[in-house]
C-alpha cells in the first residue's frame, strides 16, 4: 500500500476500505468520479505530504 490507516488505504489497485487494516472492499481507480473524505485537517495534510509526488491535479 502506499498509504494505510485503520479504515482506508490507498494503492496502485485503487482505494480500500479497511477493518483493523483488514481489506473488504476494493475501488480501482477507473471505478471513482470522486472520494470525499471528511475526518478534519489533520488528515488532509498527512495526506498532502505522503501522496504528493504520486497525485496529480486534473482539473
Amino acid at each position: 500500500m502506499l498509504f494505510e490507516t485503520n479504515e482506508f488505504g490507498l494503492s496502485q489497485e485503487g482505494f480500500h476500505l479497511l477493518r483493523d487494516r483488514f481489506n473488504y472492499k476494493t475501488y480501482p481507480y477507473s471505478e471513482i468520479d470522486k472520494i470525499r473524505i471528511e475526518t478534519g485537517k489533520a488528515l488532509e495534510e498527512l495526506l498532502k505530504e505522503k501522496l504528493k509526488d504520486r497525485l496529480t491535479s486534473t482539473v
